[in-house]
């Protein structure tokens, strides 16, 4: 009699579908310039492709959240041409703070790439 309750039980939860777990990425750009410069902003993901804000010189921006798997690849680049500015680039994972870098002076783009906890 057990066996038989032990083989329906596994047979009943081995045929129950698991949710896929996602997770809500954000991406965060905050300017701390004296000036006003203007950056190019590109995110990607694995799931969503590329996205692109270009003339950019408001003092923050947020991307809409990115619905990801755990696993997959998300990546923030920033470029900035102008000779001085002072920029902080976040990644955040479902509200909370995952990455952070400062992004100030120089010629090449600032970039933060994750893998999605």
């Amino acid at each position: 009699m057990i066996p038989r309750i032990a083989i329906a039980l596994v047979i009943l939860f081995a045929s129950c579908n698991k949710e896929e777990v996602l997770r809500r990425v954000t991406f965060n750009v905050r300017e701390f310039s004296a000036g006003t410069p203007t950056c190019t902003i590109t995110y990607t993901s694995d799931a969503s492709g590329g996205t692109t804000v270009t003339s950019t010189s408001s003092d923050s921006w947020s991307s809409p959240s990115l619905q990801l798997k755990p696993g997959s690849a998300a990546v923030l680049t920033v470029d900035c041409n102008e000779a001085t500015f002072d920029y902080k680039l976040y990644v955040y994972v479902d509200g909370n703070l995952l990455e952070t870098k400062t992004y100030n002076g120089g010629s090449s783009p600032e970039t933060i790439s994750i893998s999605v906890p």
